[in-house]
């Protein structure tokens, strides 16, 4: 496929169908780095979405171009709040204006509230829990509004630009929520104490969670779902937890997604070296496994290279602390040893590090670019 009047959509649905893109397809997130590098502070990020946008431009304009990202300007101070069952300590309002966004993950949530789910239904329950972690249920409708608000808007702007809005929505799994939830530790114990009282909230859970972000993607332009899985991976859980927890929750989410045409954008942080054989349990061709620096990419490439599309991985290490010829130089060698054959988005691990060298960033632009 020629790189020449092919458009960032028509590239990111070819390395999701691993055909060949013309050149490495790039894709960013990118938040809070930018509001460093255009200059304005990390409250005006949350804060003040013209601000945010602005910054989003300027380090495109500068840094650029890259052919997707995983969102765009927050929109809202709740934009991530009402996605992460955690307290949410903002710049400006719980921290110091210039410092980035906080988690305070403690145990928001109790064991009675899985029976709570089975018995009342998960809808009840999130309007008891979301005063725990700071929000006013009477909020969440407006906030959401204006959220989509934004997002629409900048979709179409970001269009104008040659770039792909690569997520519409965020589905978090309840093995994942109720893991935030809980509390690392008070979820360990769970597993442990009473699983079946777990496994019945989450089955209880999981097909309104489905509806919902359905729901929520009704006549959205972008086919994108973007599914946070860190703790189902092997640096929190054993294969025996893995295959009782988590597995079942992910399959059924990946396939009721994919039958409804969207694609899962899977956000692997931390270790799935070992768990990537089970991935074959997916659709093929259908998602997107994003994957940070903890997990061989390479051993992914192996092992998933004809089944589904990489995205990842420069190091933050690499980004914050490594010059432009090494991180140029370690991208062309992923586009060449994981694009080989198409299926490949190269990015940063996670997101770009807040205090990232531009010139690194800029660096990475360059290796695709001249892979062309």
């Amino acid at each position: 496929m020629s790189s020449a009047n092919i458009s960032s959509a028509e590239r990111i649905t070819a390395a999701v169908a691993l055909e060949e893109t013309g050149r490495a397809v790039l894709g960013h997130s990118i938040d809070s780095f930018a509001a460093c590098y255009a200059g304005i502070s990390q409250e005006a990020w949350w804060f003040d979405h013209a601000a945010a946008d602005a910054a989003l431009v300027k380090t495109f304009e500068e840094l650029g171009p890259w052919d997707t990202c995983l969102g765009f300007a927050p929109g809202h101070p709740l934009a991530f709040a009402l996605t992460a069952p955690m307290r949410v300590r903002l710049p400006g309002r719980d921290l110091p204006p210039d410092t980035p966004m906080q988690f305070d993950e403690s145990e928001f949530m109790t064991p009675d509230d899985y029976d709570m789910i089975v018995e009342k239904g998960y809808h009840e329950f999130l309007d008891g829990f979301l005063p725990r972690v700071g929000i006013d249920p009477s909020d969440a409708a407006g906030a959401r509004a204006e959220i989509v608000r934004h997002a629409q808007d900048d979709a179409a702007a970001w269009r104008e630009r040659g770039v792909h809005l690569l997520c519409a929505t965020k589905l978090r799994l309840p093995f994942d929520w109720f893991s935030y939830a809980r509390s690392l530790t008070g979820f360990m114990i769970d597993m442990f104490e009473q699983p079946e009282r777990l496994i019945a909230a989450m089955d209880a859970t999981l097909p309104v969670m489905l509806a919902d972000t359905l729901r929520r993607l009704d006549g959205s332009e972008s086919r994108g779902v973007f599914l946070p899985m860190a703790r189902g991976s092997a640096t929190f859980i054993s294969p025996a937890q893995f295959e009782r927890f988590c597995m079942p929750g992910l399959l059924e989410a990946v396939e009721r997604l994919v039958d409804a045409g969207f694609v899962p954008i899977l956000h692997c942080d931390a270790d799935w070296t070992p768990r990537l054989e089970r991935l074959l349990d997916l659709p093929p061709r259908s998602c997107i496994l994003q994957l940070d620096e903890q997990t061989d990419i390479r051993q992914a490439k192996r092992v998933l290279g004809d089944h589904m599309c990489l995205y990842g991985n420069v190091s933050p290490q690499l980004l914050t602390l490594g010059d432009p010829e090494e991180v140029k130089h370690h991208c062309e060698g992923l586009i060449d040893d994981v694009g080989a054959g198409g299926g490949f988005i190269l990015g940063p691990a996670c997101t770009m590090p807040t205090d990232a060298k531009p010139e690194n960033v800029r660096a990475m632009t360059e290796a695709v670019l001249g892979k062309g």
